[in-house]
């Protein structure tokens, strides 16, 4: 990275590195500090920030912002995790744009989205008033309550399949609600624009695998020895790849299965992002929670372990910076700031 950039980056963080926490986002209208998550990469996966036209490799938990584009190649597949678990997964050979990740003036969060062509399965689970939306084609799926749903975008034909909950579709040529286990399909590019809407869905190797993930997923939540506190996005990878134990003088902490001499913020890269500098993306698989919320400490008998503290914000990277002649360097912040 250019040094003019690191120096720049450093500076943004050191001024300002974390968001506001919900109660001081609350007086504003509108606040675009939101971040969701990368959860899942297979295969080759594309990601575009607003303003660019450069596509550069997603890496799993790479963070997503307002104005994002995503796309997966051939045989290749992506989830997006939101901060409460619900989920935008993506098949082969898809795009989609994340038009508005916003909080309104009460810290509900505004999600709309713009599919643009292959198929994906959303699983969405509003809490309070969140809002979502999925714009594909010319018609906008807005789900009621928790819902999971798939819209497939072929050739210009639109299928949406509700396998959960109720979806609102409104699009040029009316509107209409879908239940569980119908179909719509029209063809806003033809002459006929009428919604065709059937009874049934027959599943394929795709709809299992998203089914499948999803019961991985609620398992794994439950399978914590220490629960969710608050923030669902990343705490089910926690179960799989490390252990919890009670740390004297400190408490609950978690450490992640690793060899001898691993550190924190030793796996992965820094990329600059606009409005917070230098962020960490881990290239560990359960690398979302632990670098972006809590803190990290030693203990000579245990190693290295997280803690989770509080959620009330996120942060590109939980480092204290050092720098010399030449050289730049970081290392975990822990209680207190050491």
């Amino acid at each position: 990275m250019r040094g003019q950039a690191v120096r720049l980056s450093v500076a943004v963080i050191v001024a300002g590195w974390v968001f506001l926490p919900a109660g001081v986002l609350a007086q504003q209208a509108l606040s675009h500090a939101r971040v969701v998550r990368l959860s899942y990469v297979s295969g080759t996966v594309a990601v575009k920030r607003s303003g660019s036209a450069e596509w550069t490799n997603a890496l799993v938990n790479t963070p997503i912002q307002e104005g994002f584009e995503l796309s997966t190649s051939a045989t290749s597949f992506a989830e997006v995790e939101f901060e409460n678990g619900s989920s935008a997964r993506l098949g082969e050979l898809s795009q989609m744009v994340f038009n508005q990740l916003a909080l309104d003036a009460e810290g509900n969060k505004l999600n709309r989205l713009t599919f643009e062509r292959g198929y994906a399965t959303f699983h969405f689970m509003p809490e309070h008033q969140d809002a979502y939306s999925v714009m594909v084609a010319d018609a906008t799926l807005t789900p009621s309550g928790k819902s999971e749903f798939r819209t497939d975008l072929n050739q210009g034909r639109v299928r949406v399949e509700v396998f959960n909950g109720t979806v609102d579709v409104t699009g040029r040529s009316g509107s209409t609600k879908l239940s569980k286990e119908k179909v719509l399909e029209f063809n806003p590019g033809g002459a006929e624009v009428a919604f065709n809407i059937q009874q049934g869905i027959t599943k394929d190797s795709w709809d299992k695998w998203t089914e499948a993930r999803n019961t991985q997923e609620q398992l794994a939540l439950r399978d914590q020895a220490v629960p969710a506190q608050g923030l669902v996005s990343g705490w089910g990878d926690l179960g799989a790849y490390g252990e919890w134990a009670r740390i004297p003088g400190f408490g609950y902490g978690w450490a992640p299965y690793a060899p001898m001499g691993w550190a924190p913020f030793s796996m992965g890269m820094w990329d600059n992002y606009p409005g917070f500098g230098l962020t960490w993306i881990s290239s560990e698989p359960w690398g979302w929670l632990p670098y972006h919320y809590g803190m990290w400490n030693y203990d000579s008998a245990f190693g290295w372990f997280w803690m989770p503290g509080s959620f009330a914000y996120w942060s590109p990277g939980l480092v204290t910076w050092y720098s010399g002649p030449g050289w730049l360097g970081w290392g975990p912040r822990g209680v207190g700031g050491r």
